[in-house]
């Protein structure tokens, strides 16, 4: 049974955005990169005294990804969908909609993800989907999270990532991992389509998506 870690030092972790110019200038607390990168590196020293499969859930740093670029093959990495589209100049405004944990960190770490994606540095792509509708206050008390689990496969495909890759990431490496038969694979359209928020299956309604390049026929 794989074990999920989610590598997060809670003693780093009282703020409410990356730590950055931009929370300084905002005047909010900050959640620093080695907040997770400490913890990875812990993880990673200990996974190679045991035979148990590890997922490094929610990775969002390129210090973490430059970690785990050497991991044993019994450990896997997983980062979650917002911090591939995302990053912290998105609430330069307060918005609260791209609220969420783990947070949304620079562009810089973005790009170092992606092409972690590219190379196959990483195994899975996670919706990380967190239904609130506690988003309409200041932005210190508002929930964190985004919902978007039913929209997640098309933003998958709208990433500008190779259609083979992102099938492997979101599908095909998941199976594996929980030895899942795949009968069926899903028919893609490729255009581009408004996202309807108002017709999400969710409660959450706390998406700051709008446009997609997929969709599931």
């Amino acid at each position: 049974i794989p074990i999920f870690i989610n590598c997060n030092n809670k003693a780093l972790s009282y703020g409410v955005m990356n730590d950055s110019e931009i929370a300084y200038n905002l005047g909010v607390s900050g959640i620093p990169n080695y907040a997770e990168s400490i913890e990875v590196a812990k993880i990673l020293e200990l996974t190679n005294h045991f035979s148990a499969k590890v997922v490094f859930q929610s990775i969002t740093t390129k210090e973490s990804i430059e970690l785990l670029k050497n991991r044993p093959s019994h450990t896997f990495v997983d980062v979650c969908i917002d911090n591939l589209y995302f990053n912290d100049e998105n609430l330069k405004n307060f918005n609260t909609l791209y609220k969420t944990f783990p947070p949304l960190r620079s562009e810089e770490d973005r790009l170092a993800l992606l092409e972690a994606c590219k190379n196959e540095e990483v195994d899975f792509i996670s919706s990380n989907h967190i239904a609130t509708n506690e988003k309409d206050i200041p932005f210190e008390e508002a929930d964190f999270g985004i919902s978007k689990l039913d929209i997640f496969s098309q933003l998958a495909y709208s990433l500008p990532l190779n259609h083979e890759t992102v099938t492997k990431l979101i599908s095909t490496n998941p199976a594996k991992l929980f030895s899942i038969e795949i009968d069926e694979y899903m028919e893609i359209e490729f255009g581009e389509f408004e996202v309807d928020i108002s017709s999400f299956a969710s409660k959450g309604k706390n998406c700051p998506y709008n446009k997609l390049k997929a969709k599931i026929v």
